[in-house]
């Protein structure tokens, strides 16, 4: 028995190939249950396209961590030579 065009299965798996791997600009009514190799590589184009913008998105996430703790090492610094400069005043005043 084949699945036919309104199958609940075959939309089911429908809606999961457009949520996880179709971008936004394809909209559900343009996909089709994948029925050959074409199909196939047309989908894993697609999910590379997503896992690639993944990617990019966590090595910025990243990028943007590194500059975080290298911004917090600056400030400790900082707040490290202030209290130096305070402590110096300090003990010169107490003279």
């Amino acid at each position: 028995m084949g699945l036919g065009l309104t199958h609940p299965y075959r939309v089911q798996v429908i809606s999961m190939f457009s949520s996880i791997f179709v971008p936004d600009e394809v909209h559900p009514s343009d996909l089709h249950f994948p029925m050959n190799a074409h199909d196939v590589e047309n989908i894993y184009g697609k999910a590379r396209v997503y896992l690639n913008g993944n990617k990019k998105l966590k090595d910025l996430a990243e990028t943007l961590d590194i500059e975080k703790n290298e911004l917090q090492v600056d400030y400790t610094a900082i707040v490290n030579l202030a209290q130096d400069i305070r402590d110096q005043a300090n003990a010169v005043l107490r003279r």
